[in-house]
């Protein structure tokens, strides 16, 4: 289907040109194809001349628009763009999400519109990307290597090559690299990481709110890759599941935004977080500051941990702590680095992560052959013949 509401989707394996949009950090910004970027350049007039038809109209008032409805939206009245209501405040302000530039934009209801029909027939244009294999430090980015990459992506004509893409979490695993350069941005950025066994989770006590699914251990599970650490932790999840997480994603961000911030966090409480695209997830209180302002956090339906500040929490409406967490710790059986054992720790530059991704682009089928403490799923899978 090709509307607003999905993401347009460049093919994997392949290495088109690509063109820089807006950054968050190396694991959270927008790519645009030759056909999207041009396609953003006439988009907003067309939507500009067509809604100037309908400003003689009086906007509709606050309890018109609701959490998810799709509306076009101007910023300082210099243009209309597409945008999806995240959040609603009692004075009339709205949190957007502007599909088309990946930005969240504070803006009056007295500026919104709803999308009309004809609106709706262009995928989004700007694509969510990461980093392939560039895995995001437990305390972010520094703004310096935020600026760093920034600075690179700002000159000079990028190729990527799209290795995965995630339906989930609506982003493509990318590998960049400038026009003629042997070298990646990838590359450039592998001295930043952290060590992968600091950002997985070995504590059976982050289920004690949020329970962990179960997978069949007597016949092979369909998963899909959810996130990816290292060969032994990466999280998937069930194929059968995609459609009612969707559903229970799409309650819990109407349900949330109504709820207090945190005032006394404690540890392994299960609390809402909200992300950069102004979404709301489930997560799980690992650590708490001591001045009570950051909170280091897991993701219990992605599998990434995360320091987060308090501002950006909600206390968790009780109903929605009874869904097993979408995300399901893995490691594969009886494998381990190169000349070590299954306690070594696995180098940030080893070819067998990009292989991994790789491999896992797909629905695959996955045999339990026990379970860590608890916590984490030894598996064999059976990767499809081409």
């Amino acid at each position: 289907m090709v509307d607003a509401t999905h993401p347009s989707i460049f093919v994997v394996a392949t290495e088109p040109r690509v063109f820089v949009g807006h950054i968050v950090d190396l694991n959270d910004f927008y790519l645009y194809s030759h056909w999207s970027y041009n396609k953003l350049l006439n988009l907003g007039p067309e939507f500009t001349k067509e809604i100037s038809k309908e400003l003689t109209t009086p906007a509709a008032l606050n309890e018109t628009f609701r959490v998810g409805d799709y509306c076009a939206c101007t910023i300082n009245d210099k243009g209309w763009d597409r945008g999806v209501i995240r959040q609603l405040d009692s004075n009339g302000f709205a949190s957007i999400y502007r599909i088309d530039y990946g930005d969240v934009q504070r803006i009056n209801v007295q500026f919104l519109r709803p999308l009309q029909d004809w609106m709706f027939q262009t995928f989004r244009l700007a694509h969510r990307c990461t980093l392939s294999n560039i895995i995001k430090p437990t305390n972010g980015w520094s703004l310096n290597v935020i600026d760093e990459f920034r600075a690179q992506l700002n000159k000079g004509i990028f190729y990527a090559r799209f290795v995965n893409y995630n339906d989930i979490r609506e982003i493509s695993d990318v590998v960049i690299r400038v026009k003629g350069s042997t070298t990646t941005v990838n590359k450039n950025f592998e001295q930043y990481q952290m060590e992968r066994s600091a950002v997985q989770i070995n504590d059976q006590h982050v289920y004690q709110e949020i329970s962990m699914e179960i997978l069949d251990s007597t016949q092979a599970n369909e998963i899909c890759m959810l996130y990816y650490i290292s060969p032994t932790r990466f999280y998937v999840y069930l194929k059968e599941k995609f459609n009612s997480h969707t559903s229970f994603q799409i309650d819990l961000q109407k349900f949330v935004q109504n709820f207090h911030m945190l005032s006394s966090p404690l540890k392994y409480e299960a609390i809402a977080v909200e992300d950069s695209r102004a979404l709301w997830h489930r997560a799980i209180i690992l650590d708490v500051a001591d001045d009570l302002s950051n909170l280091c956090v897991y993701f219990c339906d992605i599998g990434h941990i995360e320091s987060i500040s308090i501002n950006n929490t909600r206390e968790l409406p009780r109903e929605f702590r009874s869904k097993p967490a979408f995300a399901i710790p893995c490691c594969l059986y009886h494998v381990c680095p190169m000349n070590g054992n299954e306690q070594s720790t696995w180098k940030l530059n080893d070819e067998v992560h990009d292989e991994f991704i790789k491999l896992m682009v797909n629905t695959v089928n996955c045999e339990i052959r026990s379970i860590h403490d608890q916590i984490c799923y030894n598996v064999d899978i059976n990767i499809p013949s081409k």
